[in-house]
């Protein structure tokens, strides 16, 4: 019955702030933790400033936490989407400078942690969503990485079909034509 606003600030100041930290019981993995925390921060990134840093900070630390590599499988739960579409939202429309740069480095840590068909469908979700050239410019930095890493690990979402559909319809795509 907590409001879940009260309750992400409750886990900023436990996770990201480390107040009583060493008194917490250490038994979920930070995997589950992330899980879980996901839901707050999405409600955390809704709200004026103040608060969306707090939950950038709070999903940064969480992130920070996990060292492993976070299955594709897992982005079929529906709060992965709407967080992408609540950081987007932050990193274009934010009126603090400091809020869009610190999204900016907390999307692309949440994009790293995921495994290469995650990735992939990460990109595509968030160029789905979104418009805007400076984004798409660096999701296609981000994409060509892949690339790189693939000459090592090949993976299907790096070339062929996969690679066409993402190149031809969202990276190339002009809206207005030739500019």
């Amino acid at each position: 019955k907590t409001p879940l606003l009260q309750l992400g600030i409750l886990f900023y100041l436990v996770i990201a702030e480390g107040i009583c930290l060493e008194k917490l019981p250490k038994v979920y993995n930070p995997v589950y933790i992330f899980q879980m925390g996901i839901y707050l921060v999405d409600v955390m990134l809704q709200e004026h400033d103040m608060i969306v840093r707090k939950g950038l900070k709070l999903c940064a630390r969480m992130l920070d936490n996990i060292h492993e590599l976070l299955p594709s499988v897992e982005l079929d739960i529906d709060i992965y989407h709407n967080f992408c579409t609540n950081l987007v939202k932050v990193l274009l429309y934010s009126p603090s400078k400091r809020n869009r740069q610190d999204t900016l480095k907390v999307l692309r840590s949440f994009i790293l942690k995921f495994d290469i068909p995650g990735r992939y469908l990460l990109i595509k979700i968030i160029l789905t969503t979104s418009k805007h050239k400076g984004l798409t410019g660096y999701l296609t930095t981000m994409y060509k990485d892949m690339i790189f890493e693939s000459l090592v690990k090949p993976s299907p979402y790096i070339s062929g079909s996969n690679f066409k559909i993402l190149l031809l319809n969202y990276i190339c795509k002009l809206e207005n034509g030739a500019q």
